[in-house]
């Protein structure tokens, strides 16, 4: 149990107008009455992509632990814009099958809100069930967080976020060990150096895209590719290493087809070969 005293900071109004009816709802949709869930999920969750769920030694994400997901800025993008967030968005839908909220806190930072949620959807994540809180101060932010870390009906929480002061992060980490849900956090590569409280920490690099040639007439598709690397793991072996497809057609993730992805890396390094030529 932690000893640390809440956030003291001044929290906007509407901020908790916000976090009042996330919990309200995320806690109606899971079921919990008088502070408890009526049926336990299962402490397991599947990623929701087998390749990745080989890599870890429990086969899976574990509820009531945090999941850190490192990127450059080009696969780093609230929702699935980036290939991290689209890691994140499928193991929040495996999560939220079995009940529970899937809870998004994005920073308002004037127009610049670029969590879709018709994306979400179109990886599966039931709508119904999809809450978005957006703070709009640095101690809003950790405020938010903390509250929907709490909350026993939240099946699992996203958050495209930046540094963390190392006592803010161990209260999330205590927060969500203590309801049980899923954290998962999408934070920029640069980051890599510093300490984090996540149980398991991935770094999500970019490969060369690949393209399938469309049916009859219909252009030719492009197919996202990524390596995604454990950076610690308790219990697994760390730097191990998977390469993955995101075929954003049908919303799909998968191994990468070796074949496929030494053509493309071949290329790539030839036309960089000729570019310093």
């Amino acid at each position: 149990m932690s000893t640390d005293p809440p956030p003291t900071e001044p929290v906007r109004p509407e901020i908790l107008r916000q976090l009042a009816e996330v919990l309200r709802r995320a806690e109606r949709t899971a079921g919990v009455a008088g502070g408890g869930v009526d049926t336990p999920h299962s402490s397991l969750v599947t990623s929701g992509v087998p390749a990745v769920d080989r890599l870890l030694p429990s086969g899976g994400f574990v509820r009531g632990t945090l999941v850190e997901w490192l990127a450059p800025p080009n696969v780093c993008g609230p929702g699935a814009a980036g290939g991290a967030g689209a890691l994140a968005l499928s193991a929040a839908r495996e999560a939220a099958l079995a009940g529970g909220a899937v809870v998004v806190v994005e920073r308002a930072d004037g127009d610049a809100l670029r969590f879709h949620p018709p994306a979400a959807a179109a990886w599966g994540v039931d709508l119904a069930r999809l809450l978005i809180v957006r703070p709009t101060s640095d101690a809003d932010e950790i405020w938010a967080l903390d509250q929907v870390a709490r909350c026993r009906g939240v099946a699992a929480w996203l958050w495209w976020g930046g540094g963390l002061e190392g006592r803010d992060f161990r209260r999330l980490q205590l927060a969500t060990e203590q309801s049980g849900s899923l954290g998962l956090l999408v934070r920029p590569c640069a980051l890599q150096s510093q300490p984090s409280w996540a149980t398991l920490r991935m770094v999500v690099e970019p490969l060369p895209a690949a393209h399938t040639a469309g049916a009859n007439d219909e252009p030719r598709q492009t197919v996202q590719r990524l390596r995604v690397r454990l950076l610690r793991v308790r219990g697994g072996a760390d730097a191990a290493t998977v390469d993955l497809e995101i075929d954003d057609a049908t919303y799909t993730i998968a191994a990468a087809k070796r074949g496929d992805l030494a053509a493309s890396l071949a290329d790539s390094a030839s036309l960089a070969r000729r570019a310093g030529a």
